[in-house]
């Protein structure tokens, strides 16, 4: 029995000693270290993880699947720097193609509908001057030496063919001319404009200027 004891541990260290030999022999031959059976490895470049699915521990193919995931997001980072120029590329069309509109409709209109206020003021004041029953529009005239006279203007069957109807039907003359002053200041909210000069009209009482004076014609019609 003694003999037979001794035979084993002999057996045994031998075991023990070819063990460690190819351990270090793997361990000389590649980058990878020999991690047997732990559930955690640790090898370079330094990760330290549980491998899924595996019953050992693989530094090579966990070291390969980290080169591959690192491959793959620097890939998804090119695409996400691409996609992002893109929407830059789009956001500078949008903003043109909103430049254009807003040109477009500026050109359609020389002035906004609304905010030519010039137009509501000489409109107010013609109506008023207007003593008679009938339509009364204040016309804009181009302010220009030896220019069409508001006479003429009022007169003009293409201007009265713009309002079909009873107007377009109906002879049209000039009762007076206006020039709506553009250049004056823009009074202060509140008691800060108290007392201060702003918007101006200068009344003609004629409709034969031909300079650069009115620049409002008041038509009217009969009735």
């Amino acid at each position: 029995m003694a003999v037979r004891g001794m035979l084993t541990i002999c057996l045994f260290t031998v075991g023990l000693m070819y063990w460690a030999n190819a351990e270090e022999t793997a361990a000389a031959g590649g980058p990878f270290p020999p991690c047997r059976d732990a559930t955690t490895c640790t090898c370079e470049p330094v990760i330290n993880v549980t491998p899924q699915q595996m019953g050992y521990c693989d530094c090579k193919n966990l070291t390969n699947w980290l080169s591959n995931t690192t491959s793959g997001l620097s890939e998804a980072e090119e695409d996400i720097a691409e996609l992002a120029t893109d929407i830059e590329n789009l956001k500078g069309t949008v903003d043109v193609l909103k430049a254009d509109s807003h040109k477009a409709e500026a050109d359609s209109h020389d002035e906004s509908d609304y905010m030519n206020y010039y137009d509501e003021i000489a409109q107010a004041t013609c109506t008023a001057m207007n003593t008679v029953r009938g339509w009364t529009f204040a016309v804009r005239r181009t302010c220009a030496t030896n220019g069409r006279t508001c006479k003429t203007i009022c007169a003009d069957r293409q201007l009265r063919a713009q309002y079909p109807g009873v107007v377009a039907s109906r002879p049209m003359a000039c009762f007076n001319s206006l020039h709506v002053n553009s250049n004056q200041p823009k009074l202060a909210k509140g008691r800060a404009g108290d007392e201060k000069l702003g918007l101006t009209i200068h009344k003609y009482n004629s409709c034969e200027n031909d300079y650069c004076g009115p620049n409002y014609c008041c038509c009217k019609t009969d009735n």
